[in-house]
């Protein structure tokens, strides 16, 4: 008896595994891309921009910048930024006239350019192409669906869950009809 139910165990995982287990490698494929800028004299220039994976922050509160996130004919997402000029210490909040700072957004697929505008007049203070390092990302992480979307690439076609699957329920079967046969 103790055979039995050891051997319905080990079918039992077997069946169960592939049905919980995630791919290699896809544990977590968040990925933000991060706009590198500079603030001058109240004009804002380009100087850089990449991918990564890991979560963008939570830009809702502020709206000294407005950032919009566009495709090709439409808008993504917008969120806002505080003016990064305040730099803010023990004593108080100061005021720099020449700034770097970088924008984290969240990746989609479909993102071609990062816009910023103005809080106040709404009026655009910059425009980035991000379509060139996005796709140099992707090229080098096409195993990640959404890069391959982004690359414009077909999804590969999955078939290992359903196979084991297929082989747990044989084995299943298997382990049924010899205990039925060992009772006879």
């Amino acid at each position: 008896m103790k055979r039995i139910v050891l051997l319905l165990i080990i079918v039992g995982l077997f069946v169960l595994q592939p049905l919980a287990a995630q791919p290699a490698g896809q544990a977590n494929l968040t990925k933000a891309v991060i706009v590198d800028l500079n603030i001058k004299n109240g004009n804002i220039t380009y100087l850089g921009s990449h991918v990564v994976y890991g979560y963008p922050p939570d830009n809702i509160a502020n709206v000294d910048f407005n950032v919009d996130l566009m495709k090709n004919g439409g808008t993504i997402a917008s969120l806002g930024i505080e003016d990064p000029r305040i730099l803010y210490s023990e004593e108080g909040a100061i005021i720099e006239d020449d700034v770097n700072f970088s924008i984290i957004v969240p990746f989609h697929e479909e993102l071609q350019t990062v816009r910023v505008r103005s809080g106040t007049t709404n009026e655009t203070m910059v425009s980035v192409d991000v379509k060139k390092p996005i796709t140099d990302f992707c090229s080098q992480h096409r195993d990640d669906p959404e890069c391959r979307a982004a690359l414009g690439e077909a999804q590969p076609v999955t078939t290992k869950a359903p196979v084991h699957l297929f082989t747990g329920v044989i084995g299943l079967i298997i382990a049924v009809l010899f205990i039925a046969s060992r009772r006879k």
